[in-house]
């Protein structure tokens, strides 16, 4: 389909509708509307079902009769119940109809109360650009410069003196390849620290290589330190304390980049990408969460990963701070990597999600912590192997649990799902593009309690519990 943006209207605000939709795909953010979009032939709610399943993002236009409209109310319970973000846009000051407020209740809204439209309508364009990647970065990555190709050398004419041209051509294309390499190195941005020995009076020091681990230490203990050392093949030791990663200078290098979360009302948000970075490891030098790293940014997630294989963040403490507000970026992404592994470390909100999983293969988080995020638990797509093990998700709230879409072999073993609030399903699966094998959540042990919501699992054959309390669950639906 292609489509990003779902509108959600009542017939009688359809000019309004139009005109946004109209606005919205001029710059770039392409939208599925009604009636426009429905297949000839098709169903109309089926298109709405199929149409809501595909897109990221609802634009919802509240208004006195949309919060009389049924048709809006199922629509934003479909979206609600598939993890999508709903951006609603007040048209009118009315309050909420108990049905909306229910999936509603802490949104960030859009006021177009006051005429004219075209502001509002260049803010929530901006908005939806920025959530969808769709305006490139500023200061995208720097490409080292291509080395200049070797100068001719320049050879005398003949004389008759003893030969001396090969001895010539071989001076003259040694230096050449030595101020290639000089004028190389001079043009590149700084280059990550490298794990090398140090003298003691340096704050980044490298340790000796581990027993058994070919890779050397680094340890940091500023914010600073910490993205300059980041890179592959290393182990980044994070000394006790706390790292602002939104204070400091954006660093940028071969591993390291920042892009755009958020630009809005010419306000940028900037989030940091750690790429191409195998074998590299994240630790706390001190006790479980006792290196803070945080960010200031509300909409951007504290940590996002891209092709880093054999991953391991240990004893970290990560999350927004100090002012949590409301935010629509989560604590820790990762995507397009394998052998991924969290261990001893709290995830905490107001970052939508604690985790949110695209393409992983092999992932293990144990003895960690995912809490007080604002949206969900946890998103994984496209993902295999995941396990959870001596785990604790407490106190988050609003629209999804775990959502597990196109993932397979799935467990969690004795693990704590404690006092979590959400409009809908505990658990939410689809399976349905996966072969017949490893189809399921497996739940061994551990305890699922004092938690709010639909109910458990819509699809009750997906989601396995064996010896595991359940109990003091207030489900809308008995189970």
């Amino acid at each position: 389909m292609n489509k990003s943006v779902f509108i959600s209207y009542c017939s009688a605000d359809k000019p309004t509708a139009e005109m946004i939709c109209e606005h919205l795909e001029a710059n770039g953010v392409n939208c599925w509307i009604a009636p426009r979009d429905v297949p000839l032939g098709q169903e109309w709610a089926g298109a709405i079902i199929e149409a809501i399943e595909q897109v990221r993002i609802m634009v919802l236009l509240v208004s006195g009769a949309a919060n009389e409209s049924r048709q809006v109310s199922r629509e934003v319970e479909r979206a609600v119940s598939k993890g999508l973000v709903v951006i609603p846009v007040r048209l009118a000051d009315v309050p909420l109809s108990k049905s909306l407020e229910y999936y509603l209740s802490s949104p960030h809204w859009l006021d177009a109360t006051k005429p004219p439209l075209q502001p509002h309508l260049a803010r929530l364009t901006t908005t939806l650009q920025s959530m969808l990647n769709l305006q490139a970065p500023e200061t995208p990555a720097p490409e080292p410069p291509a080395a200049p190709p070797a100068p001719t050398p320049v050879v005398p004419p003949p004389s008759a003196a003893p030969d001396r041209r090969p001895v010539l051509a071989v001076a003259g294309l040694l230096i050449a390849v030595l101020i290639g390499v000089v004028v190389y190195l001079a043009g590149r941005d700084p280059a990550p620290v490298v794990p090398q020995p140090v003298s003691s009076a340096t704050a980044t020091q490298a340790s000796p290589t581990e027993a058994g681990d070919s890779r050397q230490v680094i340890h940091v203990k500023t914010a600073r330190e910490f993205l300059r050392a980041i890179g592959p093949n290393r182990i980044i030791e994070v000394a006790p304390g706390e790292y602002n990663l939104s204070g400091v200078e954006r660093l940028q290098h071969d591993y390291l980049r920042w892009q755009v979360a958020l630009d809005i009302d010419g306000g940028k948000q900037w989030e940091l990408v750690i790429q191409s970075a195998a074998n590299l490891t994240i630790r706390s030098s001190g006790g479980p969460g006792s290196a803070h790293l945080y960010i200031n940014e509300p909409y951007a997630y504290v940590l996002t990963f891209q092709w880093t294989d054999n991953l391991t963040l240990s004893g970290l403490k990560l999350g927004h701070f100090p002012d949590p507000g409301y935010c629509l970026g989560g604590v820790v992404r990762i995507d397009d990597s394998q052998d991924v592994r969290i261990e001893d470390s709290i995830l905490y909100g107001c970052g939508t999600e604690g985790l949110t999983l695209r393409a992983v293969k092999r992932l293990a988080f144990s003895g960690s912590t995912i809490k007080e995020c604002t949206y969900g638990i946890i998103t994984a797509k496209g993902c295999e192997d995941l396990t959870f093990e001596n785990a604790t998700f407490s106190d988050n709230q609003e629209f999804h649990g775990f959502d597990f879409g196109d993932s397979r072999r799935i467990s969690f073993t004795n693990c704590e799902v404690t006092r979590n609030r959400f409009a809908t399903w505990l658990f939410t699966t689809d399976f349905s593009r996966n072969d017949p094998h490893g189809l399921s959540v497996a739940f061994v042990g551990g305890s699922i309690h004092d938690n709010s919501g639909r109910g458990l699992s819509a699809e009750s054959e997906t989601v396995f519990a064996k010896d595991t309390d359940i109990a003091n669950n207030d489900w809308q639906l008995d189970q």
